[in-house]
């Protein structure tokens, strides 16, 4: 997880010279969001072990049609009774995720996009202090947004790379999916 999180960190940081655009063109943004993790299984028994809590978010545009982002997350399970152990509100999913994006419209207004990049992840217990498995993969992104003034909203899905998760909480059934998705709220600099 450290070596995504410290990858995505300077590669926003060394892009950000590129992001200097005309007033009117994209900018970076940096913000906060609500973010999600859910891993299904159907072997069985279907399962669904939810996760959710906040992210901080950045944003680099390229220009127009490209850019980078990188959400900072820290998740805990939700009972819902539909999930496995792993969905105890006394375990923790701490991570980070980045994508590179192509979309119709960075600069202002709306914008779609699509895109593809990887997430690492670690599973923790916030009473007992153990920590968990480690997981990590690629993913591919969907969104929509809309760039304002001074703040853009996004909300977006990923389907993740399940394999990880299929061999080491399932047992390598074979039918295990796993997907994330994030509202956030960001702010241009």
């Amino acid at each position: 997880m450290k070596r995504i999180a410290t990858t995505a960190a300077v590669l926003l940081a060394l892009a950000a010279p590129l992001s200097a655009q005309a007033e009117d063109g994209p900018r970076a943004s940096i913000g906060i969001g609500s973010y999600a993790v859910a891993i299904v299984n159907t072997d069985i028994i279907s399962t669904t072990d939810t996760f959710s809590g906040g992210a901080l978010v950045g944003t680099l545009p390229f220009d127009e049609t490209i850019a980078l982002r990188a959400h900072f997350y820290s998740l805990k399970g939700v009972q819902d009774g539909k999930g496995t152990i792993l969905s105890s509100n006394n375990i923790t999913l701490t991570g980070a995720d980045f994508a590179i994006l192509f979309g119709t419209n960075w600069a202002q207004g709306g914008n779609l996009y699509v895109g593809a990049g990887g997430f690492s992840e670690k599973f923790g217990n916030s009473t007992s202090g153990a920590s968990s498995n480690s997981f990590s993969g690629g993913m591919g992104v969907l969104g929509l947004g809309y760039n304002g003034g001074f703040l853009a909203i996004d909300f977006s899905v990923a389907i993740r790379s399940a394999s990880k998760y299929d061999t080491d909480i399932f047992f390598g059934t074979g039918n295990t999916a796993a997907s994330s998705a994030s509202l956030d709220l960001s702010f241009f600099f």
